[in-house]
């Protein structure tokens, strides 16, 4: 898993202050997980990334965003409460989830979102059983799907900080706001 910078984001990912319509850079499809160091959740979710990354090594690139230290990055992507996972096909508009998803549910989305391939049904649906939902939303780099799973916490301009130590989050494991 790689770190990556505004600068290095906008070489590997997409130049998002030169282009208005997205046009990503990467060779193979990619997920971003925006975290901070404080986030509980997001400590929860690093290990099962990490894990991902090393799988999946030959078909997708994995990197992390420091909202703290990228705050800008986060910014141009709407990013209000962490963990917010990009997914990002390589031909295709990007999918945004919150919260700290499942490994189940992460797997699904590379198999379906990144890979493309055929949908598998997921035990029990909906929060905490793997159902994805989408809804179109217009954030700074174009129109991405938001995909909400594994319950995140909702986001809003006067979201609270939950503390490092509050290791269960909202439903499921959540995320923090920041």
């Amino acid at each position: 898993m790689e770190a990556l910078t505004n600068e290095s984001f906008k070489t590997k990912v997409f130049d998002y202050e030169n282009n208005k319509t997205w046009s990503f850079k990467g060779e193979k499809p990619a997920i971003i997980d925006f975290y901070a160091d404080w986030c509980g959740p997001c400590k929860r979710l690093s290990p099962v990334l990490e894990e991902l990354s090393q799988t999946y090594s030959e078909k997708i690139d994995v990197y992390k965003i420091n909202v703290d230290t990228e705050a800008e990055l986060a910014s141009a992507f709407g990013v209000m409460s962490v963990p917010t996972i990009l997914f990002i096909p390589k031909d295709s508009e990007p999918q945004m989830a919150q919260g700290a998803l499942p490994k189940e549910v992460l797997e699904q989305a590379i198999s379906e979102v990144l890979l493309g391939e055929a949908p598998q049904m997921m035990a029990g649906g909906g929060c905490c059983g793997g159902g994805c939902h989408s809804a179109s939303e217009s954030m700074g780099a174009g129109n991405e799907s938001e995909m909400t799973a594994g319950g995140g916490c909702g986001s809003s301009s006067s979201a609270s900080m939950m503390s490092s130590d509050d290791d269960e989050g909202g439903c499921c494991g959540g995320g923090c706001h920041s």
